[in-house]
């Protein structure tokens, strides 16, 4: 019994000193955690803003009202000026070339072709010297223009009169691509 007895305080010796029962285990480590933020994903980084919407055809950019506001008065006028909003256009801040059409501020047409003029942007900056002749031209064919073309036509409501032009981008300027004969 003797022997009995001492295998058995061996054995309860032995279990106090387990990793799981001795003060070393008891003992907390010592991590500091941060507590959770209140802002949450607010401190988790942001992905880069999307440039798709900076790219898209927007005429109402605030760039389009101020390269309008600079143009000279309407010819043909008493000093009239354009109307800030045009009436159609591709701009787009991306673009190579892209345009506005504009009217005559005074909400008449003017006699000749000086009531309707286009703008162009390169890459959203207004181009403003060495732009071929652009009076006249009453409306842009989206469907045929590209980033660095722009196809503006001039219809003056006499079915067969309608001409359309092309503008290109040539990496310095804009150019006078093709002058097609009334449709």
């Amino acid at each position: 019994m003797v022997l009995t007895a001492a295998i058995v305080s061996l054995s309860a010796l032995a279990c106090a000193c387990t990793g799981g029962d001795t003060t070393v285990s008891k003992t907390p480590t010592n991590t500091i955690t941060s507590p959770p933020s209140a802002a949450g994903a607010a401190d988790r980084p942001k992905p880069p803003p999307s440039t798709k919407d900076d790219c898209a055809v927007n005429v109402k950019d605030p760039a389009v009202a101020a390269a309008i506001a600079l143009l000279p008065p309407v010819p043909n006028s008493s000093e009239a000026t354009w109307n800030p909003v045009p009436v159609a256009g591709n701009y787009s801040k991306c673009a190579p070339l892209s345009a506005v059409i504009v009217t005559a501020g005074t909400g008449t047409n003017h006699s000749g072709d000086s009531g309707t003029r286009a703008v162009f942007f390169h890459l959203g900056n207004v181009i403003s010297h060495g732009v071929p002749d652009t009076y006249g031209y009453n409306a842009i064919d989206l469907s045929a223009s590209t980033l660095d073309t722009v196809v503006l036509n001039f219809s003056n409501g006499i079915p067969g009169l309608e001409s359309v032009v092309s503008f290109r981008w040539n990496g310095s300027g804009v150019e006078k691509v093709q002058a097609a004969a009334p449709r």
